[in-house]
């Protein structure tokens, strides 16, 4: 079958080999670090530890929740709950062939620990849970009694049903899986759709809006010193000549030294309303691009926060600016003009800087020692992350470069984006009589002097004196008033777009009330995964029956948007789902691109390979860089590629390879939770190991390396393994795993 195009286009440079990858992927990146659903400290309770431990199991991490409930019940914490969900905890996520000693000691703990209790309906379901054991177990010698347990699980509360299924998933198979298989039929696929996926899943993948905040204005009225120094000079020079003259003046001489305070008060206001319409045109020029206009005393961009931040900014706003449905109202002629784009280009510009500006931290805030040595000897982890905290996160802003960006649209289509550039009317009368009263000035002094002259030629040297002085005043007091005018009005704007801004803020909080949790995500992708793996099967004509193991391994999009919480698992907005079916014959591949806001499947590719093909299954350190779409991968230490300055640009990871003898070669990339991390409270290793579980590569790993070093032997050896491992622990224990009352049918209470 001839390979559709995939979700992952790879490059690679040098020897490096081009692989697919799985969890590193480009898109947005969205941590909500302060959903503290999976955290615990050490002033828990018991009973708030189990609670956390609850919240990992249904969010997909059943080897924490493990440790954790077990940790609660050797604590001395028990009830019939605890028990039952324990026991899921240790199968879930297990095959037969991944249950040993320690697993059955466990498992049979819960039971134990349920035996002693009441028999409520939390034992009903631990009882449900057992006899499914024993019937996977009976299966394994050729025994099938399984028809009473499901017949009594079809009776137990829809919760446990679709608990009990979930967790069970990799455990059950054969005859076993097939029934429960058509019995949940109906319950899966109400599950992919219901509490309103498609409208509230991607309300997973947005950040919480950061509120709007005042931009500083560009014009802060704060002019120079010698500025300052020019317009009092100006005016003392002008009042000190006013003194003198006095001793001169006629009582015409006194209406023409009136005309001309008149005047230059006129020239004074006028030219400071022009001045201001000047700045307020540059301020707008400046906003949208153009760095000509740039304003004094404005820092550059890279003066503000860290390289990655302004970068993730810049980012989105060419994602928004790129978004067909913001320009829907813009006239398809205008669109992919090349004019159009170098001006949309500026635009970004523009509004990037604005955004850096108001919302980063400044470099010199970020390097200042008292911040810097409290976040290295910070003990009180939950104190350096709150002070980690004085920079946000880029997707914070999002939903303001989308209101940006349709504001900008709305603009180019009713063409009053750059309508400040016209000359209105009060510009062009401020200009008018800034002119008039200039001329009126220089008039009114010719005047005086002309009236002076016949009384004092020393009186002409003092009134030309005071003119240059009061001209040196009224030029740097136009600057003076003009900037305090154009400061006044910035703000005024500034405050009025922030008002318009929080309206939309609002409505942004108000529709994220029904985001989702990360458990409600992590049930939908389970209820996904389950319908893959039958479209799977029902592809490839098979069944359960056929099937000696499975491996499912999920991928993020190369485009998908990333999310996750505190201490979770990483989520994405589209999916790679490759599912491997063992069976007799060899390996069947299935992969099937997911569309996880809508559930929707699309682009299947099948491939099929015998058990003599595997040629080796190993974890690998690799590099991912990002061009685009398209991902580039070093693998390490293979080909001659070493981790040197010339690997520093790239993302690095693990990842688990399949190889065939032939040379291809099946590559799963973790997630490296690049911008998804808390350093000051979460453990690297313990995210490793989450990365390895959630992508499927935990379980994939043991089953396909035995694979690869035993052949098709592998079936029988496994098997063997797996009889003689259940063997050696059943003769350890008097009653394992049994019923009360010889293993009759639990009865609900």
């Amino acid at each position: 079958m001839t390979e559709p195009s995939r979700g992952n286009r790879n490059t690679a440079s040098g020897n490096a080999k081009v692989q697919a990858q799985i969890g590193v992927v480009s898109g947005d990146a969205v941590f909500h670090q302060h959903d503290t659903i999976y955290q615990v400290t050490g002033e828990d309770t018991p009973k708030n530890r189990y609670l956390v431990a609850l919240n990992h199991l249904e969010g997909g991490s059943p080897r924490v929740a493990e440790d954790m409930i077990g940790e609660v019940l050797r604590g001395g914490l028990e009830s019939t709950e605890i028990a039952y969900y324990y026991a899921l905890a240790v199968l879930s996520e297990r095959s037969l062939n991944q249950l040993g000693r320690a697993e059955f000691d466990n498992f049979d703990l819960a039971w134990k620990i349920a035996r002693r209790h009441e028999h409520d309906q939390w034992y009903t379901a631990l009882a449900v849970v057992v006899a499914l054991v024993r019937s996977v177990l009976a299966q394994e010698h050729g025994g099938n009694g399984s028809a009473a347990v499901l017949d009594t699980l079809q009776t137990l509360p829809t919760e446990r049903r679709i608990e009990i299924s979930r967790h069970l998933a990799t455990l059950l198979n054969g005859s076993v899986q097939d029934q429960l298989d058509r019995i949940n039929a109906d319950l899966v696929e109400e599950g992919r759709s219901a509490d309103e996926r498609s409208h509230r899943t991607k309300k997973f993948f947005q950040a919480d809006p950061i509120e709007p905040k005042v931009p500083a204005p560009y014009f802060n009225g704060h002019m120079t010193p010698s500025t300052w120094g020019a317009a009092l000079f100006g005016l003392a020079g002008f009042a000190g000549g006013l003194v003198l003259l006095g001793g001169w003046l006629t009582q015409a001489a006194g209406w023409w030294l009136g005309g001309l305070l008149l005047s230059g008060l006129v020239a004074w206001g006028a030219g400071a309303v022009s001045v201001a319409a000047s700045r307020r045109r540059a301020r707008h020029a400046f906003e949208l691009g153009q760095e000509s206009a740039r304003p004094d005393h404005v820092l550059d961009v890279d003066r503000f926060s860290k390289r990655g931040f302004r970068y993730a900014v810049e980012q989105l706003i060419a994602d928004r600016f790129s978004d067909w449905k913001v320009w829907k109202d813009v006239p398809l002629k205008e669109l992919g003009n090349e004019r159009i784009d170098d001006e949309l280009e500026k635009i970004g510009r523009g509004l990037a800087y604005r955004l850096i500006r108001t919302y980063a931290v400044r470099v010199a805030d970020l390097g200042d020692s008292t911040f810097s040595d409290k976040i290295n000897e910070a003990r009180d982890k939950e104190g350096a992350r709150r002070r980690q905290r004085k920079e946000i996160q880029p997707t914070e802003l999002s939903w303001l470069v989308q209101w940006h960006a349709e504001r900008i649209a709305k603009q180019w289509g009713d063409r009053s984006l750059y309508a400040f550039r016209k000359v209105g009317p009060t510009e062009m009368a401020a200009d008018l009589l800034g002119m008039v009263g200039g001329l009126a000035a220089a008039a009114t002094a010719v005047g005086l002097g002309i009236e002076l002259a016949g009384a004092s030629f020393l009186a002409v040297l003092v009134l030309v004196g005071t003119v240059a002085a009061g001209s040196v005043g009224v030029v740097n007091g136009v600057k003076l008033l003009g900037d305090r005018l154009a400061l006044r009005e910035e703000r005024a704007d500034n405050e009025r777009m922030v008002e318009e801004q929080r309206i939309a803020y609002d409505e942004c909080v108000a529709e994220l009330d029904e985001r989702p949790s990360d458990a409600e995500i992590a049930r939908w992708l389970d209820f996904d995964k389950s319908h893959i793996k039958t479209v799977a099967l029902e592809h490839c004509g098979l069944s359960n029956r056929d099937i000696i193991a499975q491996v499912l391994l999920t991928e993020g999009a190369s485009t998908a948007k990333r999310a996750r919480v505190l201490h979770g698992a990483p989520r994405y907005s589209a999916y790679t789902v490759k599912v491997f079916l063992l069976t007799d014959n060899g390996v069947r591949e299935v992969e099937i691109e997911l569309d996880f806001e809508t559930g929707a499947l699309r682009n299947e590719y099948r491939n099929a390979f015998s058990y003599s093909s595997l040629a080796s299954a190993q974890v690998l350190e690799v590099g991912i860089k990002f061009a685009g779409e398209e991902r580039q991968v070093l693998v390490f230490g293979e080909d001659g590629v070493e981790i040197t300055d010339k690997t520093d640009n790239y993302v690095r990871s693990k990842a688990f390879r399949l190889r065939l003898v032939n040379d291809d070669e099946i590559t799963v990339v973790m997630e490296n939770f690049e911008g998804l991390v808390d350093k000051a409270v979460e453990d690297k290793k313990k995210l490793a190991e989450l990365a390895l579980e959630n992508s499927g590569v935990t379980s994939a790993l043991r089953i396909l390396e035995s694979v690869a070093a035993e052949g098709r032997e592998w079936i029988e050896k496994e098997r063997e393994r797996r009889e003689r491992r259940w063997n050696d622990w059943e003769n350890e224990h008097h009653e394992p795993l049994a019923l009360e009352g010889g293993g009759e049918r639990p009865e609900l209470e």
